[in-house]
């Protein structure tokens, strides 16, 4: 008995079938085996979808050394199903002294031991790595990470909680996010749209300011024209705060009411500063951009991924990475660039200079 037999049992091949990436790699391993020779520690937690990580290393050839390096009631049938197997699950001290190569969360195994090289999830574990001679790859700066980091911390209690405590809602009551990185940012984000009230406890003083700039206002989808008094009140109240150079609001051809509303009020509480209106294809209509900015293929790479995070617009076409690109390209023949972001000027403030630089009159 073994990780073989393990690996064949149905939960698992259920899992296995959920994971079309891992599933991928299984099969590349399985052939390649670029892990022969090498013992692998894995410091994450020990449930279902991680041990499909594990098949995929060890159909590489890894030696596998498994440890409970974050202790959770969700490892109980994964612990039982080793233990039936034989399998051995080792303390983290003796795990990280018996491997080569960590695949490391929060540093658990990095902090006993100075492996070969390692694969660390959290930012934290990185700056611990960062410290030591030991080469790591990082996946907390992976695109798709940053992405999942923001949105799917915050997401994912937002539907826990709706799923344990259906009679509980999260609506008005108040919570505490300690820390405002990356994980803090977007559990705020999404707890704020909720909405809930939001604290962010933070030590460091440029991110208490950044959180602070963070504001999220609890208007009524399809009844900004009945509320626009109050969201004008907010935007002065916004403007004499923050006193910005620049403002994004919708197209004046956006026809939708709540776009508009935003829009309108928008002009008249930010006087004195500059004001252009993007573009949305499914409720735009007539719009035509008079300003136009240059963006590289990476730019467009990076808005499509980051629209893609947006999982409840993923079946409107809209929101299809073709039509975005579409529209960049679009806009960047009209500029005769590759691609452009295309914006109309709904109000441009400025100040010009003669030429000696004095400014003119």
């Amino acid at each position: 008995m073994g990780l073989r037999e393990l690996f064949e049992e149905p939960a698992h091949l259920q899992e296995r079938v959920e994971l079309p990436i891992l599933r991928a790699l299984i099969q590349r391993y399985a052939t390649e085996r670029p892990f022969l020779g090498s013992s692998v520690a894995f410091g994450h937690l020990l449930v279902r979808n991680s041990m499909v990580m594990v098949e995929a290393l060890w159909r590489g050839g890894a030696e596998i050394v498994l440890c409970r390096a974050h202790p959770s009631p969700s490892e109980r049938p994964i612990l039982d199903d080793l233990q039936r197997h034989a399998i051995a699950v080792l303390d983290v001290d003796q795990a990280a002294r018996s491997a080569d190569w960590f695949l490391d969360v929060g540093a658990v195994l990095g902090r006993r031991h100075v492996p070969r090289g390692a694969a660390e999830v959290t930012r934290t574990g990185v700056m611990h790595y960062q410290h030591i001679a030991c080469p790591v790859v990082s996946a907390d700066d992976c695109r798709s990470k940053r992405i999942e980091g923001f949105f799917g911390t915050g997401e994912g209690f937002v539907r826990a909680w709706l799923q344990l405590r259906p009679q509980e809602p999260l609506e008005g009551r108040s919570v505490v996010v300690f820390g405002f990185g990356k994980i803090g940012r977007g559990v705020a984000h999404c707890l704020r749209r909720v909405p809930m009230q939001v604290t962010v406890a933070e030590a460091d003083e440029s991110a208490r300011r950044r959180a602070e700039r963070v504001v999220v206002r609890d208007f009524s989808t399809r009844h900004f024209p009945r509320d626009r008094q109050k969201i004008l009140e907010f935007l002065y109240e916004l403007n004499r705060q923050e006193r910005p150079d620049l403002v994004f609001a919708h197209s004046r051809a956006d026809m939708h009411q709540d776009h508009n509303v935003v829009t309108e009020e928008a002009l008249r509480a930010f006087r004195g500063t500059t004001v252009l209106g993007f573009d949305v294809i499914r409720s735009s209509h007539g719009f035509f951009p008079h300003f136009l900015v240059e963006v590289s293929e990476a730019d467009v790479a990076r808005k499509i991924e980051a629209l893609g995070a947006y999982t409840t617009y993923a079946d409107k076409y809209y929101f299809q990475p073709e039509v975005t690109r579409a529209t960049l390209v679009r806009n960047g023949a009209l500029a005769e660039r590759s691609f452009a972001e295309g914006f109309d000027i709904l109000r441009i403030v400025a100040e010009f200079s003669a030429l000696d630089g004095a400014p003119s009159k």
